[in-house]
């Protein structure tokens, strides 16, 4: 079973407020493609949803990411320990029954347990999102932890077709010029 919470269901006038281009969008429906139905737990009343979803490392800037989308603070974030532990929504509703859904997901490399339960829970959403936004930092050297997480939950050209590679705190990066070499 899929779970996710939701921090905020508006619609998608709200998200046109800040980006025109989501106008576009209202009245829309969603297609079913087999694993984007969703039904609330307490209502039981059925919906479709386009999911944009938010993977990678724990502090990679998933939930910061989220935030400056959107202008405000909506995410929790923390400098110093990871926050996120189950797939946070907002969703916006662009027809009756239809939502374009923001999903911010734990991040792994936290430790060995949180990853296996993390990496299951990456691959059972996989199906069920439109995109992933797989977010890597452009000053981290070792990658290995994404290039395993990435391996086994895209492990096809199906799967690996919805991933859009994000390079995040690129600020960070030290100018090319420093050291011995200038």
């Amino acid at each position: 079973m899929l779970i996710t919470k939701y921090h905020r269901k508006e619609n998608l006038s709200k998200l046109s407020e800040r980006f025109s281009v989501f106008d576009k969008f209202s009245g829309a429906t969603i297609k079913y493609n087999g694993h984007n139905c969703w039904v609330e737990r307490k209502s039981k009343k059925e919906s479709h949803d386009f999911m944009i979803a938010f993977f990678g490392k724990s502090g990679y800037g998933k939930s910061s990411t989220v935030n400056a989308f959107f202008g405000r603070d909506i995410m929790e974030t923390s400098d110093v320990e990871a926050c996120t532990r189950r797939c946070n929504c907002l969703d916006y509703e662009i027809s009756d029954g239809n939502y374009l859904s923001i999903g911010d997901f734990p991040g792994i490399g936290e430790s060995e347990y949180r990853d296996k339960e993390y990496l299951k829970m990456y691959g059972d959403f996989r199906d069920s999102v439109g995109v992933v936004v797989y977010v890597m930092r452009a000053d981290a050297r070792d990658h290995s932890i994404d290039e395993k997480a990435y391996e086994a939950v895209f492990n096809s050209s199906k799967n690996r077709d919805k991933v859009i590679i994000a390079i995040n705190q690129c600020d960070k990066v030290e100018p090319v010029g420093r050291g011995k070499w200038e």
